[in-house]
This record gives structure tokens, sequence and C-alpha cells, in this order.
């Protein structure tokens, strides 16, 4: 049996492919956003990812209203480290021109319905299609494709996303008031249908409309209460 090369054996070791991410949209419609990549080196290049530590790149790949305030990159190590944080001034807006054919970060669409609820959708199909191209080019070599597999079993997309909005409906993994948590298998990802997350969100009444319900309330009570003075009056009259 032929000896296994010893950058596998290193990756099969200290191999991962995780990536965390973390959206926070605030009350006047603005983002917060930060990622953390931790990939094994072979695995970046076998996925075509260098782009992503460059950051001159990454912001090419975001919404011209997207401004990165923090990036730092490590590709000497062999688990290859990534984290940037992002700030957005109008996060409707920057989804709506967010549309990266299918990249890494995938397509991102934030709108609303007829409803007048925000709807937040993520297409992960980019990163899964990236996988499969790079599982097809080692067709011809087993080790190395289930060192691959080994790697990315064990591999996590995490994804957080908290707003001021209500929630009404999610395929999150876990939702905890207005905060939901995806925690998606990167091998989910190279399957067919792909995996797409997806939320819905109400828009808290205004505070004028919460006051006008209040007042209307109120004269709706003090009537009431001045029919039935009324009535009582009669009875004694």
């Amino acid at each position: 049996m032929k000896r296994i090369p010893l950058f596998l054996s290193l990756v099969l070791l200290a191999g991962c492919l995780n990536y965390d991410e973390s959206l926070v949209v605030n009350v006047d419609g603005s983002a917060n956003i930060s990622i953390q990549l931790k990939v094994a080196r072979q695995i970046r290049e076998q996925l075509k990812l260098d782009y992503l530590f460059d950051q001159a790149k990454v912001q090419a790949l975001l919404p011209p209203q997207a401004r990165i305030d923090k990036f730092t990159a490590d590709t000497e190590k062999v688990i290859n480290t990534l984290f940037l944080e992002v700030k957005v001034p109008d996060l409707k807006s920057a989804m709506s021109s967010f549309n990266s054919g299918g990249d890494f970060f995938g397509e991102i669409k934030f709108s609303q319905n007829p409803k007048g609820d925000y709807v937040y959708s993520r297409s992960l199909q980019g990163i899964g299609k990236k996988i499969s191209e790079a599982l097809a080019q080692q067709a011809g070599d087993p080790r190395k494709q289930n060192a691959i597999l080994s790697i990315l079993s064990r591999s996590y997309f995490s994804y957080r996303l908290q707003t001021p909005l209500k929630v009404l409906e999610s395929n999150a993994n876990k939702v905890e008031g207005k905060i939901l948590f995806w925690k998606i298998p990167v091998t989910k990802l190279a399957e067919p249908a792909g995996v797409v997350m997806t939320a819905t969100f109400r828009q808290p009444p205004s505070l004028i409309f919460l006051a006008a319900i209040g007042a209307l309330g109120v004269i709706i009570l003090g009537l009431t209460a001045y029919l039935l003075y009324r009535g009582w009056k009669r009875k004694r009259g």
C-alpha cells in the first residue's frame, strides 16, 4: 500500500473549513457584519479560496455601500485564518444590489413582500459548487478525495442573524427571540439542491400608530363609561 503523502497526513490531523458569520441589523437600518474563516491550507488551495485572503478582492465582492473596518489574514500556517468586520450604512439598499452570482458569500436578498414583511434569503450554492469541483478534480486519486471528504465532514458553516424585527418564520436551526442561528455541515452545501437560508420578519408598529390605538381605546372606554352613567341615571330617575 502506498504511503499517504505528508501534506495529506497534516490535513487529516489538523484540517478544517469552519466559517462563522454574524450579521446584526440595527434599528436605523444599518448593519454590522463580522466574519471568521478557518481553513486548512490545502483545502484553501483546492477550493481556490485565495481571493478571500486579499482585502481588495473581498471589498470588490461586497456592495458599494459596505466598508471593511478590520481585516486580518494569515496564510502561513497549516490552518489559515481570516477575520474581518464590515459596516453597512443601509442594509436594505445594499442587499438589493448584492448578487455575487453564486460566489463564496452566496446570493443575498433582503426585500419586502406584498404584506410589508421583510424577507431575507441567502443561497450558499456557490461554495457547494466549489466543493463539488474540488472533489471532481481528485476523482482519479481516491486518497486525496477521501482526505478532503474527511475534513469537510467535520466542517461547518455557522451563521447568526439578529434584527430589531419580530421573527415570523425561518428555517434556522435555532431561534432565540430576535436572533436566528444556522449551523450547516459543509458537506450539505455540495448537495444538488444546495442550501438556502430564509427568514421573514415583521416591522413592529410605529410609536405614532401605537399612540393612535391607545387614544382610540381611551375614547371608546370614555364613551362606554358615559353611556353606562346615562343608563344608570335613567333608572334612578
